[in-house]
């Protein structure tokens, strides 16, 4: 459902012209190879969050694997990346959605106990909603209309509310 280590969701405007889509160690691998031109799911707002969380993954799951270099290739960035969540074989950790609420997700943490479901009380239709709008007062940027999104657009959405966002108040989440 959704793996970001083995699914091609994000949206990538190749140097050469060609739009692709990759995994997550796959872009990583395109990065290294300078391929990417451009992510066209990004929007403004959202260029530092996502550029942030690359390069922060990418350090910090290099120094976990020992690795001197970047790789180059995708298999070694899956491996890398996977070796930072070494209890969770089926990949929860990067997987968008879980079907069981005791298992992590991307950037989601797992609820203590399937009792806890009931206290999940948004409910979020579309990944502009679920961004940290808030932050723009609605004026400029409408919130709730990217209706027809693509997995990457709800990708960015988590990364850009789990980097940026600020505190909201107490019970808001």
């Amino acid at each position: 459902m959704l793996d970001l280590l083995t699914k091609s969701i994000i949206r990538i405007n190749l140097s050469n012209g060609k739009q692709v889509k990759a995994s997550l160690p796959e872009t990583f691998a395109l990065l290294m190879h300078d391929e990417v031109g451009s992510f066209p799911a990004v929007r403004t707002y959202q260029r530092h969050p996502w550029h942030a969380f690359l390069v922060q993954l990418g350090a910090i799951a290099m120094r976990r694997a020992g690795l001197a270099e970047p790789p180059t290739d995708a298999d070694t960035w899956r491996a890398a990346i996977r070796g930072l969540t070494p209890d969770f074989p089926n990949d929860e950790p990067w997987t968008m959605v879980v079907p069981e609420v005791t298992k992590p997700a991307f950037l989601q943490p797992p609820a203590s106990s399937e009792e806890k479901v009931a206290d999940y009380k948004n409910v979020v239709n579309s990944p502009d909603e679920l961004d940290m709008l808030v932050t723009s007062k609605n004026h400029d940027l409408k919130a709730s209309v990217a209706s027809l999104a693509d997995a990457d657009d709800w990708l960015l959405a988590l990364i850009t509310l789990q980097t940026f966002d600020g505190y909201s108040g107490r019970d808001n989440y």
